[in-house]
């Protein structure tokens, strides 16, 4: 197992400004070490500026432009595989690193209908991300991208991947369809379902990941909570070209704060 020592991380998010746009930083450090195998120090900044907009016709509006900015200093680094120690003795040591920019823009037009008992609530969602292909090297170590889950939490996530050493390159449109509706008393039940078409791809996916192709496999959720003590949902991911399912999920919850029930159950494809 390595030993890492330290590890920092650093998020900020500043006051809104001028129009309402907001500056971030985040930033990190990570010294990875191994007895046998690659060791790797990183210095990751990535500043951004985010822009909300919410028009008189009630669609809602966001702009967000990001630069990652990453410093490596890694030995015994395989470029050639994702091996943590390398049985060649072809192995990269040195000094590497990046400058990734990225822009999405995400739009989304809540339509609300209020009646005496239920108050609905549907709006399509559209996501336009932007990035060269690029970036992602072997001379990289890759520590913390290495699992990857593609899920309707992902879908509107400029960045799919979960750490700093692979950057989510390339370019592709997201759209959803959300539907939502809530009792007046406690109540409420939730659809969604969505896709991605990746017209500019990075070819940086895991292999069935579920993102491998032009279009994503759809992403969907069903929740149903009908009171306060009972909770539902229902998450799959269904591959079009193939036309079957491969995952699907559903949790139950059920009690109050004093006793609580939970049963999950996982379906993978073969």
């Amino acid at each position: 197992e390595p030993i890492i020592a330290p590890l920092i991380n650093y998020d900020f998010v500043g006051e809104p400004g001028a129009g309402g746009g907001y500056w971030g930083l985040k930033t990190d450090f990570m010294n990875l070490i191994r007895r046998d195998g690659r060791n790797s120090l990183r210095v990751a900044t990535q500043p951004s500026w985010t822009l909300p907009y919410t028009s008189s016709w009630g669609d809602v509006y966001e702009l967000k432009l990001t630069v990652d900015a990453d410093m490596y200093v890694t030995q015994h680094t395989d470029p050639d595989s994702d091996a943590v120690n390398p049985s060649n003795t072809d192995t990269f040591n040195g000094l590497t690193g990046r400058v990734f920019p990225q822009a999405s823009f995400k739009w989304r037009y809540p339509w609300v209908h209020q009646g005496a008992n239920l108050t609905q609530v549907i709006q399509p969602i559209v996501q336009l991300v932007m990035s060269p292909d690029c970036c992602n090297t072997g001379k990289i170590p890759n520590e913390d991208s290495r699992t990857f889950e593609w899920d309707e939490t992902k879908l509107f996530s400029a960045d799919r991947f979960t750490g700093y050493d692979r950057v989510d390159s390339g370019s592709r449109l997201n759209y959803g369809m959300q539907w939502s509706a809530y009792n007046q008393s406690s109540g409420h039940a939730e659809v969604f379902l969505g896709q991605s078409y990746q017209f500019i791809r990075g070819h940086d996916e895991p292999k069935e990941s579920g993102i491998h192709g032009d279009l994503t496999d759809v992403v969907g959720r069903v929740t149903l909570a009908p009171a306060d003590w009972l909770n539902s949902t229902y998450r799959f991911r269904f591959n079009t070209d193939r036309t079957k399912m491969e995952r699907q999920e559903v949790d139950l919850n059920a009690g109050v704060p004093e006793l609580d029930l939970s049963l999950a159950y996982v379906q993978l494809a073969g």
